[in-house]
C-alpha cells in the first residue's frame, strides 16, 4: 500500500476541547456538532463520560475528509489540528459561513460484523480507532482496518492467554520486561486492524499468530500492513486487503 492509495489522519482530543472552549460555533451559527450528522451525534448524546462523547465528535469531523478529492485525501500520516482539520473540510463552515443546508451529508451501512461502510460508492473505504487522547482514521480504495492503542497498566499475561495465540502469549512471557509491554501493543494492534480489515471482528483472529506480519502464508487472506510511529506513548497498525 503506497501513500497515493491511502490516507491516514490522526486528531487530539484534548486540542479538540480546547478549539471548543475558544470557539464554541462557528461562523453562521453553527457548532461542530451540526457538522457530523444526526445519527452520530444522537450516539454521542446516549454516551458517558463526555470524553466518549468528544470522541465520536472527532470521528465525525474526521470522516467529513471522505469528500475530499482523492489527490488531496492520500498521502503520508497527517496529525492535523481542529483548526487544519477544519479548514481541509469540503464546503468549509469555518471560512465560508455556510449554513446547515450546506453540510455535506455521509450515509453509513453497518457490515454483517459491526463494521461501516459509507454508502455512496464513489467515497473511498475507512476505519477507525479511539484510544487515550486521539481518534484515528484511515481513507484506502481497498478493505483496510486501522487500531490505536495508548501504552497503559493492563494485566497483560491475563489478556494474552484469552485473546493471544498460544504462540504469541508464549513470545510475549519469554521477553524481557521493558520489552513487553510494547510487544503486547503491537501484537494486540495487529490483531484488531487484521479482524477490522476482514470485517470479521476478533473472536476469528484469536488463534492467529502476529508477531512477524511479514509471513503470513498462513493467514486466509491476502493483506498488507503498515505501522506508522505515533508518539506520544501510542501503538497502531494498519491493514489492508489486496483485493
Amino acid at each position: 500500500m503506497t501513500m497515493r492509495s491511502r490516507g491516514i489522519y490522526l486528531l487530539s482530543l484534548r486540542q479538540l476541547q480546547n478549539y471548543l472552549n475558544r470557539e464554541p460555533s462557528l461562523q453562521g451559527g453553527l457548532s461542530l456538532w451540526d457538522r457530523i450528522g444526526d445519527e452520530r451525534r444522537k450516539k454521542a448524546g446516549q454516551m458517558r463520560p463526555e470524553h466518549a462523547k468528544l470522541a465520536q465528535l472527532g470521528a465525525g469531523l474526521l470522516l467529513q475528509l471522505s469528500f475530499l478529492p482523492r489527490e488531496e485525501l492520500y498521502g503520508e500520516v497527517r496529525f492535523l489540528s481542529p483548526e487544519e482539520l477544519l479548514e481541509r473540510i469540503p464546503g468549509n463552515v469555518q471560512a465560508q459561513g455556510a449554513g446547515a443546508a450546506d453540510v455535506p451529508h455521509l450515509s453509513c451501512r453497518i457490515g454483517e460484523h459491526g463494521k461501516p461502510y459509507f454508502t455512496d460508492p464513489a467515497l473511498p473505504f475507512f476505519n477507525l480507532s479511539h484510544s487515550g487522547d486521539l481518534v484515528g482514521i484511515v481513507f484506502a480504495d481497498v478493505e483496510c482496518g486501522l487500531d490505536l492503542q495508548e501504552y497503559r497498566a493492563l494485566d497483560m499475561e491475563a489478556l494474552a492467554r484469552r485473546f493471544f495465540s498460544e504462540g504469541d502469549a508464549e513470545a510475549l512471557r519469554e521477553m524481557a520486561e521493558e520489552q513487553r509491554r510494547e510487544a503486547f501493543f503491537r501484537f494486540w494492534t495487529r490483531r484488531e486492524a487484521y479482524g477490522k480489515a476482514l470485517g470479521c471482528g476478533l473472536l476469528p483472529v484469536i488463534g492467529l499468530d502476529f508477531r512477524k506480519i511479514g509471513l503470513y502464508g498462513h493467514l486466509p487472506e491476502d493483506v498488507c500492513w503498515e505501522e506508522p510511529e505515533v508518539p506520544g506513548g501510542y501503538a497502531m497498525s494498519v491493514c489492508y486487503r489486496r483485493s
